[in-house]
């Protein structure tokens, strides 16, 4: 009898406390104001009531200790012409603890996708959220329609006091509509995902239903359980991308019980690790369904062997309507992929092949396999057989082994001393440009920059000297950019380039210009692209390697100075090397490296003994003193 005074005691004080969010006015053209003093107020539950017209607001904060309510009916709506900010966000809520955000009977929050989506009245973003938590300790959020953002329908990440957030439960929630993510996961320890549905989510990578995606080692993807909830109609069904962290972070801890993920290119997309240090721990789906691929079911990307374990159990996999293969495996790393297990699993095939094995390390498959079972268009079912496809795909020692030769560009010049304009064409990612130049005599280097996404052009360079010290930086923000380099002393300068999604081409070509090819150079849309290279005299094998992204062949060939091939290749999508011998090796000789055919993204280096320098014009070729 007590407990049960005491709870209506409580259930009266809490009614007590609750203030309509109306007291503090309504301006039915404008209600920011108005909302954000009902919560500023410091009253413990403020009820958004509905006054027969849609609360409409630009953005607003949240604090701690807050009871948010929004009453049946109500329209909470992002006012148009706000969020200007690439940053703006419906709610927001930094370094705060203990907040509900909860709807009764039918209340919607609703921004305004399509606006956002007009490059001629916003700025590009993917970060206007509808509920952006920063650093939150225990919030409930629930019983809520959240549609139409410019980023993600949630968003749950790292605070300025804490590297993430803790304690997140969110049920009953309909999140659709989304422009990034029904809900993007970056930080969390402890998330309770509960009778939800996370549908139609499109407008830019990675459009998944849900994304588990840290930014950075310190952050968190630690006891996460996603229940009885639907991932329908989404880009991608849901993304596990926990490539930033490594074996030194907490170890991930994800599962999925009783969910279904309806549609997707593909449904589930991984990328497991960019790192042979990989974090550890388990991602589970247990009794979930997987329907409706239309590229595959799956497409797992750097599973390793020795990092966390990725489990099906009492599965289903429909392949039935996908255009290929079921799941598709890859690997950069140069170790064995691994870590996939299968537990009363059923994969319809679709009479599609089940798994695909894009070998981009010379890493084979390991520590892979479980309880699978095959059914075909007609019902028939047989085990897949783990022991054959792993004897298949054995590491490639020759692709483990390929090394390059350390270089140092202090002891760099120029091969000829008047170099030649040639274009390049389009790097992308991180690559490093080497440049000599002369003493007090400056020159210029013309770039051209593209765009690829609609992020606006933002590439960062950073200048060093041949020491490897900083001597300046700028940033590429327009399609033509000029630099002029000028220089005390005589010397090679190194530019460190990353384009991030965008392109970059080199528009000018001078006496001691180099691509420094020690590491794997990314480049995008290159068909055509071609290099000169200095074999010097000694060396007897030219030996290149060739990176194709995943899905996206690409073809190769080294030619001699008399123009004839010395080693090609057709478009392969595996990982390769070119290599081709020398007959005559008493002299130095430029050999050519051309690229008849690329799909899209590859990576290329040159292998030792040959210095990993790539130029545009054999005139421009730098060479060791």
């Amino acid at each position: 009898m007590k407990y049960i005074w005491i709870f209506l005691c409580s259930v009266f004080l809490s009614d007590a406390m609750a203030e309509n969010a109306s007291r503090w006015g309504f301006d039915p053209k404008d209600a920011t104001a108005c909302l954000q003093k009902a919560i500023d107020s410091g009253t413990r539950k403020i009820v958004v009531d509905n006054t027969g017209s849609d609360w409409l607001i630009g953005p607003v904060s949240l604090r701690s200790g807050l009871e948010l309510v929004f009453a049946d009916g109500v329209v909470v709506r992002a006012l148009p012409g706000a969020f200007l900010g690439r940053n703006d966000c419906l709610f927001q809520a930094w370094d705060a603890a203990g907040i509900t955000i909860r709807g009764e009977g039918n209340a919607v929050l609703k921004m305004n996708k399509g606006d956002y989506q007009d490059g001629s009245r916003y700025q590009h973003s993917e970060w206007r959220h509808l509920i952006s938590l920063r650093g939150c300790e225990n919030v409930v959020i629930r019983d809520l329609k959240l549609e139409g953002s410019g980023g993600d329908g949630i968003y749950v990440s790292t605070g300025r006091q804490m590297p993430g957030c803790r304690n997140v439960t969110i049920e009953n929630v309909i999140a659709t509509d989304h422009h990034r993510q029904g809900i993007s996961v970056i930080s969390v320890d402890g998330l309770r995902i509960r009778n939800s549905q996370f549908n139609h989510t499109s407008g830019t990578a990675p459009a998944a239903g849900i994304d588990f995606e840290p930014n950075s080692a310190n952050e968190w993807i630690a006891d996460c359980v996603v229940e009885n909830s639907l991932f329908q109609k989404n880009v991608l069904g849901v993304c596990i991308s926990v490539g930033a962290l490594t074996a030194d972070s907490k170890p991930v801890s994800v599962q999925f019980r009783d969910c279904r993920f309806e549609g997707g290119a593909p449904v589930l997309y991984s990328i497991a690790s960019r790192t042979t240090t990989p974090v550890k721990g388990a991602v589970v789906f247990e009794r979930c369904e997987f329907t409706g691929a239309e590229s595959g079911v799956a497409l797992i990307n750097n599973l390793l062997a020795g990092g966390f374990e990725m489990k099906f159990k009492d599965c289903v996999l429909d392949n039935r309507g996908a255009r290929g293969t079921a799941i598709q495996l890859s690997s950069s790393l140069p170790v064995d992929f691994g870590g996939l297990i299968f537990e009363g699993t059923v994969l319809k095939t679709g009479n599609k092949p089940v798994f695909g094995f894009m070998n981009l390390s010379g890493g084979g498959i390991s520590a892979t396999g479980g309880d699978l079972k095959l059914q075909n268009n007609n019902g028939e079912e047989k085990l897949f057989n783990f022991d054959a496809f792993m004897a298949a795909n054995k590491a490639n020692p020759e692709l483990l082994n390929f090394k390059t030769l350390p270089l140092d560009p202090e002891k760099l010049k120029p091969l000829a001393e008047d170099g030649r304009d040639a274009a390049s064409k389009r790097f992308r990612g991180k690559f490093k440009l080497l440049q000599y130049v002369e003493k007090d005599k400056p020159l210029t280097l013309k770039f051209k920059a593209r765009q690829v996404s609609k992020a606006p052009l933002n590439i960062q360079v950073e200048v060093k000297d041949a020491a490897g010290v900083l001597v300046d930086q700028f940033r590429i923000t327009e399609p033509d950019f000029s630099y002029e380099l000028k220089s005390a002393s005589s010397g090679v300068r190194l530019f460190e380039i990353n384009t991030g999604t965008h392109t970059l081409e080199l528009a000018s070509g001078h006496p001691g210009q180099a691509i420094w090819a020690d590491t794997r150079t990314g480049m995008f849309v290159a068909s055509g692209a071609e290099f000169y290279f200095l074999v010097p005299a000694g060396v007897e094998t030219v030996q290149v390697e060739i990176m194709p992204d995943v899905g996206e062949p690409v073809a190769a060939a080294l030619i001699t100075p008399d123009g004839k091939t010395a080693a090609s290749s057709k478009a392969q999508p595996n990982l390769y090397q070119l290599s081709a011998k020398r007959n005559d090796t008493s002299k130095a000789e430029i050999w050519k490296l051309k690229f008849p055919y690329v799909r899209e993204d590859f990576r290329f280096r040159l292998g030792a003994p040959l210095p990993p320098l790539v130029s545009t014009a054999p005139e421009n070729i730098l060479v060791q003193k």
